[in-house]
């Protein structure tokens, strides 16, 4: 009973917070609400065909990578039917905001089709999030890497702000997330690390985790296929967001995304706001403001509004599949 209550104070704690930030953002003039023209102005239409196609290649790598881990728990998830979960997830977390996240769709429809057990899922889900992190902190290394090369110089806020120095401190992170990953290959490593696992609390579920990062890089050309895979699907959202930032703002809004927007991703991953509406524009205005770039709010805004509409393919799916989330909440309560 405690724990519902604190559930709903909780959000309704975030639907406040949400409306506070939403309305400093246009008070403010932080987000220019104008620029949402440019979702219907006709020449703009060969950049956001564009700009969708982007998006469709992150929502394919990122199916085909969750066919690849589940098929590697024992599942047998064909490509299409995960891509349709990945539309179904996204569907009901941009319109049941803050009802039901990304995560809890994913382990409803796996666990509806495969046999894999539910601490299974919930490793699955945790190196899921984990690689996600260490190939977005990558990519800003690569960035960082080529601007370091060429063209820094060009872009006053890189030099200005030392930004490139602290970036490249950052970039040695995901080395030693990969470095440590791979270390469990060795069986007396992962036996050692199990022991003292035991020992902690929630040692159990922590062992499930390691126990699931290990299966994983005992087959490493799966692994690393995975790994390219997240690659390719954080390149291409944060190349749809660069494009829309080139064309909303110009080039230094472009680089700028580049580098920061795997950064605003991370911070997105705390729940602040229902489907963190407000909390991911506020955190891209506040970054971009930093070193003195505009339009962060805007654009991370306008993206929002494409994925919300790409989402209602996800709708289609989920009619058609004959699911609701009240059936999910039945079914599935140790889940919460």
């Amino acid at each position: 009973m405690q724990t519902k209550k604190f559930s709903s104070y909780t959000r309704i704690l975030k639907i406040i917070l949400l409306l506070t930030l939403v309305t400093y953002l246009i008070v403010s003039g932080k987000l220019d609400l104008q620029k949402l023209s440019f979702l219907i102005k006709k020449e703009n239409l060969l950049t956001l065909l564009f700009i969708i196609f982007l998006i469709l290649i992150s929502y394919i790598s990122f199916a085909v990578r969750q066919k690849i881990f589940v098929n590697s728990l024992g599942g047998n998830l064909q490509t299409f039917f995960s891509f349709k979960i990945v539309l179904i997830a996204y569907f009901l977390n941009n319109f049941l905001i803050g009802a039901i996240g990304i995560d809890l769709v994913r382990i409803y429809y796996i666990k509806a089709h495969t046999k894999i057990r539910y601490s299974e899922l919930g490793s699955f889900i945790l190196i899921d999030r984990l690689l996600g992190i260490g190939s977005l902190v990558f990519i800003s290394f690569l960035t960082l890497l080529v601007f370091s090369f060429h063209g820094a110089s060009e872009y006053s806020f890189l030099v200005n702000f030392g930004l490139i120095q602290y970036l490249w401190y950052i970039a040695l992170l995901p080395a030693i997330l990969l470095g440590l990953i791979l270390l469990l290959r060795f069986e007396k490593i992962y036996t050692l690390c199990s022991k003292i696992f035991q020992r902690l609390i929630f040692g159990k579920q922590i062992q499930n985790f390691f126990y699931g990062l290990k299966k994983l890089t005992d087959q490493w050309k799966t692994f690393f296929i995975i790994i390219g895979l997240y690659l390719i699907g954080h390149f291409s959202t944060i190349s749809g967001i660069s494009l829309l930032a080139l064309h909303l703002y110009g080039k230094e809004s472009m680089v700028a995304s580049f580098l920061l927007s795997p950064f605003i991703f991370l911070a997105g991953v705390i729940p602040v706001t229902p489907g963190n509406i407000g909390w991911t524009e506020t955190v891209a205005d506040i970054i971009w403001s930093i070193i003195g770039v505009r339009g962060g709010a805007t654009v991370f805004a306008i993206w929002r509004v494409i994925i919300l509409i790409l989402s209602l393919i996800g709708g289609l799916f989920y009619v058609r599949m004959g699911k609701n989330y009240s059936e999910a909440r039945k079914r599935q309560p140790c889940a919460e």
